[in-house]
C-alpha cells in the first residue's frame, strides 16, 4: 500500500459525476497499468472506497472537480 498524505476532509471528496467518470475510466483501462501508474491507481481506488460521494448543489466551492462549472 502507497502512504499518502492526510486528507482534509478525512476522505476523499468526489462530485457524483466525476465520481462515475473516474471510476468507468478505471475499468475500461485496467490493462495499461504499468508500475509506477500501477501504484498512483492503486491509491486512487483506495481512497475512492471510502470516498465522500456528494451532489453537485452540495459541493463546497474549495474542491476541485473534473468539470467545474463556470
Amino acid at each position: 500500500m502507497m502512504v499518502g498524505h492526510p486528507l482534509r476532509y478525512g476522505n476523499l471528496v468526489v462530485e457524483r459525476h466525476d465520481f462515475l467518470i473516474i471510476k468507468k475510466y478505471m475499468q475500461q483501462h485496467q490493462g495499461l497499468k504499468d508500475y509506477i501508474h500501477g501504484n498512483v491507481s492503486a491509491l486512487l481506488e483506495e481512497n475512492l472506497q471510502d470516498a465522500i460521494i456528494a451532489d453537485e448543489k452540495n459541493m463546497s466551492s474549495e474542491i476541485a472537480r473534473l468539470y467545474p462549472i463556470h
